[in-house]
């Protein structure tokens, strides 16, 4: 028997989010048009999606978009 189709596109979009390429904090500050020392210091409380990686913090810009988006109907 095969699988709903919605499933089979819900492992696409998992496939694409997981090969999705991580981005530095300064390049995540970029693209959220605040300072890195922003990000780093109030991020966390502000909800910003971000993973540690080692001593670093790495951010997905699908992550941060949709993040931005929820915040802009806040």
């Amino acid at each position: 028997m095969e699988a709903p189709t919605v499933n089979r596109e819900k492992e696409i979009y998992m496939a694409d989010i997981e090969a999705e390429r991580w981005i530095t904090l300064k390049q995540a500050a970029a693209h959220l048009n605040v300072s890195p020392s922003w990000l780093y210091q109030r991020g966390k409380a502000a909800g910003v999606p971000r993973a540690r990686i080692g001593n670093k913090y790495r951010y997905q810009i699908s992550a941060l978009n949709a993040w931005m988006e929820e915040e802009g109907r806040g």
